[in-house]
């Protein structure tokens, strides 16, 4: 049983074991720690989660201090099984989340991140730790490279948070392509263009290695038969079947004396103290994050928690963390050394390619942009084309 002390009563039990039917760690080497974590699924004890989930906090500050709240860290290799309490048939368990390092997984993701990290982070001399500015002469200077060729078009919410792909208009009904790529440059394709295109191609990639080594073979097989079935699109990649949408998030560090106060405030309610669920996800699927941070080697990492289940990730470089949106999570930002000021150019960086429920399975009861027509309208297809049944 992994209870340490200072734990919460109210956390669900954890519990690591040797083996488990839906987890081979002879199929997958990388695996090196399953735990099990038993939850109450009664109303009740739905009730008593969700309000436990209203009350938690995400925790800021260094990683010292997560040892007295009692909290445990997953770290790379492991795979969290969810089970229902008193459940005895393990095949009906669910494999909730998994941490991978990109490059163990294929070793050429490496290089594919630091491309990725470079084409939006840009020249380290160029970067500010704030947003870009516009200057007399026309051009966009400091922040990020990525986000000088937005050329002052904030990110979801006008916080640093960039959609890359497609994106879910609710109160439209409408699935297509996210604002910030329907560029109208004459010169076709536009350097961002061009730049989401990559990063589209390679953050999807990575995050389809890592879930054809680690997810259920029962599970992949249900997300590839649901995408043919929805003509779900394939975004970034042939094989992609998990998350047509993708997100950068950028947010830089902050300084030790405040790093118990300051959150990722540049994220807006996605770095808040809060922590957040993602709603629209649709339940059937998991969310992939993947870190890709430029930080110096002195520096915290940052944290991922999610706050139910008591666990937190150090944001460790190309890590991947795979888990299901719709459990209230958050980060932490990372932290420059005592005493010394934040470097311009110290960025977290993550990538989150997720599951939203309105292009995935429930395609059929929204409007579908298929093609351009003259005078600025769009040629849509309707639920009545694009439900299977």
């Amino acid at each position: 049983m992994l209870s340490p002390p200072g734990r919460d009563i109210r956390y669900p039990t954890l519990q690591e074991i040797d083996a488990h039917p839906l987890v081979s760690k002879t199929q997958n080497p990388s695996i090196r720690r399953i735990i099990v974590c038993e939850l109450d699924t009664s109303p009740s004890g739905m009730q008593a989660f969700y309000e436990l989930e209203e009350e938690l906090k995400v925790p800021f500050g260094p990683n010292a201090d997560m040892k007295a709240r009692g909290l445990i860290r997953l770290v790379e290799g492991d795979v969290l099984v969810l089970r229902k309490k008193g459940c005895l048939d393990h095949t009906k368990d669910v494999v909730g989340m998994w941490v991978a390092k990109a490059d163990r997984v294929n070793p050429d993701h490496a290089s594919w991140l630091i491309q990725a990290r470079e084409l939006v982070l840009g020249e380290k001399d160029k970067r500010t730790l704030e947003r870009p500015h516009l200057e007399p002469t026309g051009n966009w200077v400091g922040g990020t490279a990525f986000e000088r060729l937005q050329r002052g078009q904030t990110g979801v919410k006008g916080c640093r948070c960039y959609s890359q792909s497609l994106t879910h208009q609710c109160w439209r009904g409408l699935v297509g392509p996210t604002a910030g790529a329907k560029d109208l440059d004459r010169d076709y394709p536009s350097d961002n263009i061009r730049m989401r295109n990559e990063l589209v191609n390679i953050y999807t990639s990575v995050a389809m290695d890592v879930h054809e080594a680690f997810a259920p073979s029962d599970y992949k097989h249900v997300l590839e038969e649901t995408a043919k079935v929805y003509n779900t699109p394939r975004v970034g990649s042939s094989k992609n079947v998990i998350s047509p949408s993708l997100q950068v998030n950028i947010a830089p560090a902050v300084e030790e004396a405040a790093c118990r106060k300051q959150g990722l405030e540049d994220l807006g309610e996605f770095g808040s103290e809060n922590g957040h669920r993602d709603e629209n996800d649709t339940p059937g699927a998991l969310t992939t994050m993947i870190v890709n941070s430029d930080l110096p080697a002195t520096y915290e990492r940052g944290r991922f928690h999610i706050l139910g289940f008591g666990i937190y990730v150090e944001l460790d470089e190309h890590l991947v963390i795979s888990f299901s949106g719709l459990y209230k999570h958050g980060g932490s930002p990372p932290i420059a050394p005592q005493g010394e000021p934040v470097q311009h150019d110290a960025y977290r960086l993550v990538a989150v390619c997720y599951p939203p429920e309105a292009a995935m399975t429930t395609a059929g009861s929204k409007v579908v942009p298929l093609a351009s027509l003259p005078m600025g309208e769009l040629l849509d297809l309707g639920p009545e084309i694009t439900n299977p049944m």
